[in-house]
């Protein structure tokens, strides 16, 4: 399980998660999709949360599972504004 609370210790477990994953032989695709889902939730999570996050990654058959939870769900504004339309 990994503890993120800053964009570098994102980078840092992603890159372990990927090195484990190479080291079992996934396929170079495979992990560049894992490593693009997890920048994406992650930093998403680093973003609107508050508290960071724990993740684990592990092979499951043929896939990659992620498993991923925030130290504070994030609760939508009750009143969404769109951006202008030429922003």
């Amino acid at each position: 399980m990994f503890e993120i609370e800053t964009y570098e210790s994102l980078r840092q477990s992603v890159e372990s998660l990927c090195e484990r994953l190479s080291a079992h032989r996934v396929a170079q695709q495979k992990i560049f999709d894992s490593k693009l889902v997890l920048y994406e939730l992650l930093g998403n999570v680093l973003q609107h949360s508050q508290g960071g996050a724990k993740w684990s990654g592990e092979l499951v058959g043929e896939y990659v599972e992620l498993r991923i939870i925030a130290a504070t769900p994030y609760t939508p504004p009750e009143r969404g504004q769109c951006a202008e339309v030429e922003s």
